[in-house]
């Protein structure tokens, strides 16, 4: 784990490097690709005769698609990237994330088991609360234990099956867990995302596998 890890942080930096020369002006080149876009569409409805302006309109929205949804890809993973690092600490990010779902949780009025309208604290709180004691119940002394010869009936773990459950992980095993993740989902703390490990398994992939194996 400890060789894969100094691996990653020198492709880091590597990547950094890379970002400066190709890719700081992906919010430009999405504003240039749409100006191109629209001025592509003003010549064709100007010429609107010539096939020649109709084309070029066609190829201008197909590279602004391009552009503006590298350029969204981007905002998204910078986004997870932020909360990944300021998400779980006490950072002007995590409270103003707090005070939004607060916001987009509270029931200000709801209509109560009899049908009438509750706008008031005390009121929304008596109606979740007489709804949920009806709708989980009480407790009861006469209730009946658990039969063990029933459940016996029901699928069980036979010895087969714990054989299987204690079996050792597997390279293939590694692999499939890894490639089901989808490439949009958050990035790791080490900031790679699955995307990365699926482009350059065959350079990681036998390093990431006895790492992970090492953990398990």
């Amino acid at each position: 784990m400890f060789i894969l890890i100094n691996k990653l942080k020198r492709v880091k930096l590597a990547l950094k490097e890379l970002n400066k020369v190709g890719f700081t002006d992906i919010q430009a080149a999405d504003l240039r690709a749409y100006q191109t876009m629209v001025s592509a569409q003003t010549a064709m409805h100007n010429n609107p005769s010539d096939q020649s302006f109709a084309d070029a309109k066609l190829i201008a929205i197909r590279e602004y698609k391009e552009k503006h949804n590298a350029y969204l890809a981007f905002l998204s993973q910078k986004a997870k990237l932020s909360w990944l690092k300021d998400g779980d600490e006490n950072t002007s990010l995590f409270n103003q994330s707090i005070k939004t779902r607060k916001v987009e949780n509270q029931v200000y009025s709801i209509y109560d088991m009899q049908g009438e309208w509750k706008d008031t604290a005390d009121g929304v709180s008596k109606a979740f609360l007489d709804y949920y004691k009806m709708l989980l119940g009480s407790t009861s002394d006469n209730r009946t234990p658990v039969n063990k010869e029933v459940v016996q009936q029901g699928p069980v773990c036979l010895a087969h099956h714990k054989v299987i459950l204690n079996a050792p992980y597997t390279a293939d095993e590694v692999k499939k867990a890894l490639f089901s993740i989808p490439g949009i989902k958050a990035p790791g703390p080490d900031g790679f995302g699955s995307y990365f490990y699926k482009d350059a398994w065959h350079i990681v992939g036998d390093e990431v596998i006895a790492a992970i194996l090492d953990m398990l």
